[in-house]
């Protein structure tokens, strides 16, 4: 720029005598001898001469790259404070209040002449430099009237340089770097009200002042996350706004599912478009309710016509719908209890019939399945026990008379009478049972009731009867007997024994049993 050119100028003829005395090369004068021969002594003296002179020209360039060179190299730094005429030495005042420095005359020393000139040119590098920074964000298009300051400080600083008023200079480049770090400062700040102001255009479906405000936050920050997403939208904004008025024509004709359609469309294109996005949540929002007031329509219908399984399975739909809508919950919980209130009864009704038929598992059963849904049901636990209790004297009853024969047993005959005794104490028996009483009651008393039993042999053989005794030989003997298995042996002499089992019912007229021995033994054959 216009004004590094002039510090390099400004250097080049301006700069006087260094802070630091240069080395220079001395200047050796050779004589000449006569005959034109220089003495040993002269050749060494010359030669000491170029040894230092050498040295000397390398300690300068040492001087002028550690000292020199990064000052004119050196990034901006930060500007010192600016410097008040009353911190000028004692010797530099004027009678009119102005120092030396402003003058530009130099103290007889010459070095704070030469030491503020060079200063100057460094704030007025640094504050170049944090100008070009500055500018290179476009700060002419949101500061272009502090810009302009600047511009004249630097200006003004340049004039007083060229003049060798280097505090005066140096004020000037101060108050300009101190414009600049200001403007640096606000940048976060400014960044985030255009950003804000963006997306409140967006929100008032204004493109074009959106897209304003972006572009000078991205000019400033072009990697700005937030401002590049407003952009975005800002070039979608017209599409998206056209989109979501459609939709709004879509939902005043009640064509709701046309509507929600055009709306995923615009969100689509822009994920944050408020217009359509609204309306989404809306329609939806109206749908589920639609929806759920349906579902519990078809759920308490379900419920009146005991339908159970669709009842619940509709206010299930309904939960789904809208968690927090307790209706739902509650008719949930009704629908159980009804079902399980129906359960009851049905089971309770299946109990009662089977206890009327004196089918006693069957009612059991019944009674067991009502307890599980309500274990407290207390009718139902006293029913079950006496249900219980009927089928196993029914157990026993049928067993016994299955087998009357068995009854000839004093053990079995005593047990039975017992079971007996407990049919007889229940106080409302039914026909079953009325009817098991009976047969029991006369099986057990023809088991103790003797039956006339005919026993025919060939008075030959000895005839015997197991439990009963010895019968001897005879033809034809009537012998009475209770009803149950006996077993009647035959013997005789040089004759194979026969042995003949036989049950005697109950009954008036007993069986007729042979028993004699006719298989003669035939030896030596």
């Amino acid at each position: 720029m216009r004004a590094v050119e002039l510090i390099r100028m400004s250097t080049d003829t301006e700069r006087p005598a260094a802070r630091n005395p240069v080395i220079e090369p001395a200047s050796f004068k050779i004589r000449a001898h006569e005959g034109g021969v220089r003495p040993s002594g002269e050749r060494s003296s010359l030669k000491i001469v170029l040894i230092a002179s050498a040295i000397s020209f390398l300690v300068f360039m040492l001087f002028v790259v550690v000292v020199v060179l990064p000052k004119w190299v050196a990034g901006p730094e930060a500007p010192a404070k600016p410097i008040q005429e009353s911190e000028l030495p004692p010797n530099e005042a004027k009678p009119d209040g102005t120092g030396l420095a402003d003058t530009g005359e130099i103290l007889q020393n010459g070095e704070t002449t030469d030491t503020d000139r060079r200063d100057t040119q460094d704030l007025l590098r640094a504050a170049l430099e944090k100008l070009d920074s500055l500018e290179s964000l476009d700060a002419e298009s949101w500061a272009k009237t502090e810009i302009h300051l600047i511009r004249e400080r630097i200006a003004e600083g340049e004039k007083a340089y060229r003049e060798k008023r280097y505090v005066a200079a140096k004020n000037s480049y101060l108050d300009s770097v101190e414009h600049i770090e200001r403007l640096w400062s606000g940048i976060p700040g400014l960044v985030e009200k255009l950003t804000d102001a963006g997306y409140l255009a967006l929100d008032n479906g204004n493109s074009v002042q959106a897209a304003a405000a972006f572009d000078e936050v991205l000019a400033i920050d072009s990697d700005h996350a937030r401002a590049k997403r407003g952009r975005a939208r800002a070039d979608t904004l017209d599409q998206v706004l056209a989109l979501v008025g459609q939709a709004e024509g879509y939902e005043r004709m009640q064509q709701v599912d046309k509507a929600l359609t055009v709306n995923r469309a615009a969100v689509k294109i822009d994920p944050d478009a408020l217009g359509a996005t609204a309306a989404i949540a809306r329609i939806e929002r109206a749908k589920r309710e639609s929806a759920f007031r349906t579902a519990m329509s078809s759920g308490f219908r379900a419920l009146e016509n005991q339908e159970f399984r669709k009842a619940r399975e509709a206010f299930r739909r309904a939960m789904k719908l809208d968690p927090n809508a307790p209706e739902a919950e509650s008719a949930s919980k009704q629908t159980d209890n009804a079902e399980a209130s129906f359960k009851i009864a049905r089971y309770l009704g299946y109990a009662r019939k089977a206890e009327h038929e004196e089918q006693w598992y069957t009612a059991g059963t019944h009674f067991e399945a009502a307890l599980k849904i309500d274990p407290r049901l207390s009718p139902a636990i006293a029913a079950k026990q006496n249900a219980e209790m009927r089928h196993r004297l029914d157990v026993k009853l049928t067993a016994y008379l299955a087998r009357p024969d068995r009854f000839s047993s004093d053990a079995v005959h005593k047990e039975a009478s017992r079971i007996l005794e407990s049919a007889l104490a229940i106080s409302t028996p039914g026909p079953v049972l009325q009817k098991q009483i009976a047969d029991l009651s006369q099986a057990l008393k023809l088991a103790r009731t003797p039956v006339a039993v005919s026993l025919q042999s060939n008075n030959l053989t000895a005839v015997r009867i197991y439990r009963i005794g010895d019968l001897g030989r005879f033809e034809v003997r009537e012998v009475p007997l209770l009803p149950g298995a006996y077993t009647a042996v035959g013997k005789r002499d040089g004759y194979r024994d026969v042995r003949v089992e036989f049950v005697v019912k109950p009954v008036d007229q007993g069986p007729v049993i042979t028993v004699r021995c006719d298989e003669q033994f035939v030896f030596g054959s």
